[in-house]
């Protein structure tokens, strides 16, 4: 069973690479504003990683930021989920 071990960890990297692409070009945008675009990436990212808190955070941040409270509330909540399962 080793070869299936090594192609996980080879997958596990590729999504490590675009995890860091959506997550830094989403704060990029967040930094300039530019909340629209910042979801894009962010939710790029959890199409790869759904239960990633820096995506759903920031998120929950950008949909505040635009007002949009109830969006906002449900990326923050789905975090504390995240947080209260079963490890």
């Amino acid at each position: 069973g080793g070869n299936k071990h090594v192609r996980s960890n080879s997958s596990q990297l590729v999504n490590h690479i675009h995890e860091n692409n959506n997550i830094k070009k989403g704060i990029t945008y967040l930094e300039s504003k530019m909340f629209k675009e910042a979801i894009n990436c962010f939710e790029n990212e959890l199409i790869i990683n759904p239960d990633n808190k820096v995506a759903l955070l920031n998120l929950g941040y950008c949909y505040q930021n635009m007002n949009q409270f109830q969006n906002s509330t449900q990326y923050f909540s789905k975090i504390l989920q995240i947080d209260n399962k079963v490890k």
